[in-house]
């Protein structure tokens, strides 16, 4: 089961709006990464306030290294109600001197300013920032570690309190954009949907151009390819419309002269009169046979029921001899003098024996119909070109009253017959062979004869000889 399509609004929605959250998704972890930097300098000046106060009630005395710090600047100095806070003194050794808790030596120092550094550490599993003040004095311990230590919950409540505050109106501003977004990507989709409601309220034989004078340029060119179709398509219809009344008159005459014919015969009584009307009723007949079975191959020809899976690779030239041989009959009754020029060489092509045999057999019987009593056709096959470029021309030419210049193309359209044209055809045969040739890629064009007549010569592509061997 084929899946459904998606809407090109969607993805347009998600080629606009992934990118925005993305950014946006970046734009706040920087914002936040540059939040905890200003909040971590706004604690460490106060961290490193506490370490120089507590630096300061450092004295040297005979007996050694004295941390004078009175309970009430102790409780100032642990006070807080969000984080805890340690400190301690250690000597140049690590021997803590003062302090309530142990805390480790930096590993890796952040920062340095003059005599203070700072750096992260855990303790009890936790975070701390920590201010490392390093103090000398004239003693065996100097130089002495002044380090007070604080978790880090104070910094990480304003750090998201502060992000919050930037989040929030930026998901109003991304959510604005995606609204906008929408709104935009449905109002330039307007167009597409007044394309598709014109197009679905429209009748089957509805073929009228669409307008585009009020659409984007971006449409008008693809609704210009939508109304050329529709032309093209009204052209082809009344085409099949003419061809369908000009066949039901070129089929009513023939079924007009049986009917005829046989209620005649009806009548009759004498053998001879009867032996007419029969003779009368086979012309007909025949006639009336021959038309449909030209229809049947115009029509064949025109709906392309081919395709290319029905090609194959053949020698044009034997086929050339046996639509000759089988119209040869023909010409022989009207004493017409026929010339047949061949190629020596193979001549190759891709596509489907019948159709082409057919071809050759409209072209040969339309120069014998067309070409008085007595006359002469001469029928030539030749190879020209190389490679991609290499065609068979298979050339009818006569020396009939010929077709002037000004109706060469209207005499390849259906049962079209020139005025003053002699000989019984329907005006089908230059038809039929023009669609064949135009199915296998080539083309039926008229010239002039040798002095007089008409020259027809069907162009067909020819396969390379490596291929067609």
């Amino acid at each position: 089961m084929p899946a459904s399509p998606t809407s090109l609004g969607r993805r347009l929605m998600l080629w606009l709006l992934a990118p925005l959250l993305l950014l946006s998704v970046v734009w706040a972890w920087g914002v936040y990464a540059v939040i905890l930097h200003f909040t971590n300098i706004a604690y460490d000046r106060a961290l490193e306030d506490s370490a120089q106060t507590l630096a300061g009630q450092v004295s040297v005395r005979q007996d050694g290294v004295h941390v004078d710090l009175p309970q009430a600047a102790r409780a100032m100095l642990e006070f807080d109600q969000v984080d805890t806070i340690h400190y301690s003194v250690s000597d140049r050794l690590g021997a803590r001197l003062a302090g309530n808790a142990h805390i480790p030596e930096a590993a890796q120092r952040d920062t340095c300013i003059a005599h203070t550094c700072f750096y992260d550490a855990a303790m009890d599993g936790k975070p701390v920032r920590v201010a490392e003040y390093t103090l000398s004095i004239y003693s065996p311990a100097s130089p002495l570690k002044v380090r007070v230590a604080e978790t880090v919950r104070k910094r990480e409540m304003l750090a998201r309190e502060v992000l919050r505050f930037v989040l929030l109106p930026q998901a109003l501003f991304v959510a604005c954009i995606g609204i906008l977004i929408w709104y935009g990507i449905k109002r330039g989709m307007a167009p597409l949907r007044r394309i598709r409601d014109a197009i679905a309220q429209r009748t089957h034989d509805d073929l009228r151009h669409i307008e585009i004078a009020d659409m984007p340029a971006e449409l008008q060119e693809h609704t210009a390819v939508i109304n050329d179709l529709m032309s093209r398509l009204g052209r082809e219809i009344d085409a099949k419309k003419r061809f369908i009344a000009d066949a039901t008159h070129q089929l009513r005459t023939p079924i007009t002269v049986l009917r005829t014919q046989a209620e005649l015969a009806l009548r009759l009584r004498e053998h001879g009169e009867l032996r007419a009307a029969v003779s009368g009723f086979d012309a007909a007949t025949a006639r009336l046979v021959r038309l449909a079975n030209q229809l049947l191959s115009l029509s064949l020809a025109e709906a392309r029921a081919l395709g290319p899976r029905d090609f194959e690779s053949f020698d044009v030239a034997a086929l050339a001899e046996d639509a000759i041989a089988e119209l040869v009959p023909l010409a022989l009754e009207k004493e017409l003098d026929i010339a047949v020029e061949g190629c020596a060489a193979p001549l190759a092509i891709v596509g489907h024996p019948q159709f082409v045999r057919e071809m050759m057999a409209n072209l040969i019987d339309n120069a014998i119909r067309y070409t008085p009593a007595g006359g002469a056709i001469r029928i030539a096959m030749a190879g020209v070109g190389e490679g991609t470029h290499a065609r068979i021309l298979f050339s009818v030419a006569d020396n009939g009253p010929g077709i002037p210049r000004a109706e060469r193309d209207k005499v390849l359209q259906p049962f079209y017959r020139g005025l003053g044209m002699p000989g019984g055809g329907s005006g089908l045969g230059l038809t039929i062979a023009s669609e064949i040739a135009a199915m296998h890629g080539g083309e039926v064009r008229i010239e002039d004869g040798a002095g007089q007549g008409t020259t027809v010569v069907a162009s067909l592509p020819a396969v390379p000889p490596a291929l067609g061997a």
